[in-house]
């Protein structure tokens, strides 16, 4: 028996160690730095960050390095303007050259501006959907931290009603010794034991899953369970209107089409500065120098600025730039309507996770009562049948009824979490 002791003791120090204290802050911070799936996004948002710069959109002008070396060795036949002729076998020639060469596009019809602004609001939609993934992941996370505050108060709950359960079996157990109750009263009650019992191992079961579930979002592979320090405790929202002004302003989806609207408005710039002229500039140092031992000239060299001005300019092209012009105006218009249908899938969203908070919160009240009136209901009950003034059932269903009670309290009391989360998700409130 003591070596029993023993056991229990170790293992239960085990299992201590083996449990983390977290709160939701916590959570939400290691699942924004850790979680692999969020950080390539994030990767993939500093690419975008890279690339939109001056020289992408061609605002800069090129600087280049050029060389040359060459060499021959060739036979040579050569007849000149004064009648003088000259054959050499294995004349040696070489050259070599050498420049410093820049070019700017001086004008193109304000295309790299418009580029250039495409591409920071290509930056600006990867910002978003890195973010929308944050969200989502947050959200997941918190609704799981929840659901173990959740089955943390239904574990207080079931391991009362287990020692309720006990103490009705050794009374039952002391009326069967003097024989106030039967082997069927001491049975029933032996079965209630065990299935509240069975209850407390499914509870802990759920919770092992549940912080499973939170170690995966967090990116660890640790197999510890967490402890949720935090409360089911929420804020309190009673301004829709409020709300309505918040999620016009943070709303992710209803960003990403603004974003889009954007590049689609600079693309049709882009397309309509291909009409217009361009004009180049371009300068270069040189030197080059060349020599030759056949020829009437055997040595050259030129050293000097070499400046050149360009201008173009694209009279026709089939229609072709002004049929893209028109598809992206198209598609600017319809994008237009998404952003239009967007809203109004977002108001209908906003409506209803606001009135599930504001019915969820007279549902809570109301469970919250029951509880406490069924609390005293199996006070009574127990103490009827404990003095012999009711049967064996009678105390078991009352007790059944609290349970009942206390379960439709802690759904309630989560659902109205899961609201506030959702408000906070379609707000665009979550993280900032």
């Amino acid at each position: 028996m003591k070596n029993l002791i023993t056991i229990i003791f170790i293992w239960g120090v085990n299992l201590s160690n083996a449990q983390q204290a977290i709160s939701a802050e916590e959570v939400v911070k290691r699942v924004l730095t850790s979680n692999s799936g969020l950080q390539s996004i994030n990767g993939n948002t500093q690419v975008n960050m890279l690339l939109n710069n001056p020289g992408a959109a061609g605002l800069t002008p090129t600087v280049s390095l050029n060389g040359s070396l060459s060499g021959a060795v060739l036979n040579s036949y050569q007849e000149f303007s004064n009648n003088t002729n000259q054959d050499r076998n294995g004349a040696a020639s070489n050259g070599l050259s050498a420049s410093i060469n820049a070019d700017w596009l001086v004008y193109d019809g304000g295309k790299m501006f418009a580029v250039k602004r495409r591409l920071a609001a290509q930056t600006a939609t990867a910002v978003l959907l890195a973010k929308e993934q944050a969200i989502a992941l947050v959200s997941e996370a918190l609704l799981n931290y929840y659901e173990l505050v959740r089955l943390q108060t239904a574990l207080k709950y079931v391991l009362f009603n287990l020692d309720l359960a006990k103490e009705r079996f050794k009374l039952v157990t002391v009326r069967l010794n003097t024989g106030a109750d039967s082997k069927v009263e001491w049975l029933l009650s032996k079965n209630e034991v065990s299935r509240a019992e069975g209850s407390v191992l499914q509870v802990k079961i759920q919770m092992a899953n549940t912080s499973a579930k939170l170690s995966a979002l967090m990116g660890e592979m640790s197999g510890r369970e967490f402890i949720a320090t935090d409360s089911l405790t929420t804020k309190t929202y009673t301004d829709i209107d409020a709300l309505r002004k918040q999620m016009v302003a943070n709303n992710l989806t209803l960003l990403k089409v603004k974003s889009q609207n954007l590049i689609l408005s600079e693309q049709i710039k882009e397309a309509t500065a291909l009409r217009l002229p361009q004009v180049q500039m371009g300068g270069a140092y040189v030197f080059n120098r060349s020599q030759s031992q056949a020829g009437f000239l055997t040595m050259n060299r030129q050293t000097g600025l070499n400046v050149a001005l360009i201008a173009r300019w694209n009279l026709y092209s089939g229609g072709r730039l002004q049929q893209n012009s028109r598809a992206m105006e198209l598609q600017l218009k319809n994008n237009e309507w998404l952003y239009k249908e967007a809203t109004a899938q977002a108001e209908a969203l906003l409506w209803l996770h606001f009135r599930n908070y504001e019915l969820g919160r007279i549902l809570l009240e109301g469970e919250r009562q029951s509880v406490s009136d069924c609390e005293e209901l199996v006070k009574i009950a127990w103490q009827r049948y404990s003095i012999g003034k009711s049967q064996l059932l009678e105390n078991i269903e009352t007790q059944r009824i609290l349970e009942e009670a206390q379960s439709r309290y802690i759904t309630a009391l989560y659902n109205l979490k899961v609201s506030e989360i959702n408000l906070m998700k379609v707000t665009g409130l979550m993280i900032q």
